[in-house]
């Protein structure tokens, strides 16, 4: 640290460096910090069960595939309801044209690839997040 515990910017500088003030509060306090323990470990808990894995490739071509095979025009009436028939007819035209798109020549990996390396990975979890 380069500025004293008491003065504003030593209490920044604690701030900033979780680790130096885990240290602090160990020492200051050992049962916080078994609390504070006991806190994250039930909070990480809570998570435990509620993470759900994203779509493999194979999952979404078959998404795609039932996409396709499904009534486009009913499921965009559900969702847009102020459009024309027309202007849903050719909605749903264009929707199958593009999952068509997706499906041939295997461009579902090219898109699955794409958004894989898109997300800002700073902590580098992609590797367990997509297997």
């Amino acid at each position: 640290m380069t500025a004293p515990l008491d003065t504003p910017r030593g209490r920044a500088e604690l701030l900033l460096q979780p680790d130096l003030l885990l240290r602090a509060v160990g020492h200051s306090s050992p049962q916080k910090l078994v609390r504070w323990r006991r806190k994250d470990q039930v909070y990480a808990a809570r998570f435990k069960h509620n993470y759900t894995t994203p779509y493999s490739l194979d999952q979404c071509r078959e998404d795609l595939a039932l996409i396709r095979v499904g009534d486009a025009v009913a499921t965009l009436q559900d969702g847009l309801a102020e459009e024309t028939e027309t202007e849903l007819r050719t909605l749903a035209y264009l929707w199958n044209k593009r999952v068509r798109q997706l499906l041939l020549y295997d461009r579902v990996r090219d898109v699955y690839n794409r958004v894989k390396r898109s997300r800002n990975d700073q902590w580098e979890l992609l590797p367990y997040l997509f297997r």
